[in-house]
């Protein structure tokens, strides 16, 4: 899922206790910020996307097309993320993450458990389409993507509503 080519960061405190190696495990706990940088995302490609709706040309028809391929094959990379990280009780929680890709700007939340390989990630990528925009502003556009389910099997969907909307409510200039 995340390939690490750059490094990574983390500032906080662990703890534990317990008599036997599940006890540790279930007790360990840790509140801790974290920075990453220069990591790539394996089978999802934003970037992708974002250069394909940037291109005046673009058939917005194919747009469910794309964000499927987006969704599932390439890869983003990175440029930085930091956020938080808590763990207890086998529960890791990573929230408050700012990240930016080459095209891309958001936020992210996960939750998982050391016990099981189960992942619930909620995460906003911000980006601007090159033209359309009114008053020398371009178009932000917001796409939320969530992943969830075991992590050899995970379910991508994202909510494109204000890309869609973008070409067909009359924003697309071609």
């Amino acid at each position: 899922l995340l390939d690490n080519e750059g490094g990574i960061s983390i500032n906080g405190n662990f703890s534990t206790r317990g008599d036997s190696l599940e006890k540790l495990l279930y007790n360990l706990t840790t509140k801790s910020d974290f920075i990453i940088k220069s990591a790539r995302i394996n089978n999802f490609s934003i970037d992708s996307l974002i250069e394909a709706v940037n291109s005046k040309d673009y058939d917005y028809k194919n747009l469910r097309d794309d964000m499927a391929i987006a969704l599932s094959q390439g890869q983003t990379n990175l440029n930085s993320a930091y956020g938080s990280l808590s763990l207890e009780k086998g529960m890791i929680t990573i929230q408050d993450v700012l990240f930016n890709t080459r095209y891309a700007s958001g936020v992210a939340s996960l939750v998982t458990s050391i016990y099981n390989s189960e992942i619930l990630l909620n995460s906003i990528f911000s980006f601007y389409i090159n033209y359309g925009g009114r008053d020398g502003k371009l178009p932000l556009i917001n796409v939320n993507i969530t992943a969830k389910g075991n992590v050899s099997n995970i379910i991508r969907t994202a909510d494109d509503t204000e890309l869609q909307n973008f070409f067909t409510k009359g924003k697309n200039p071609s």
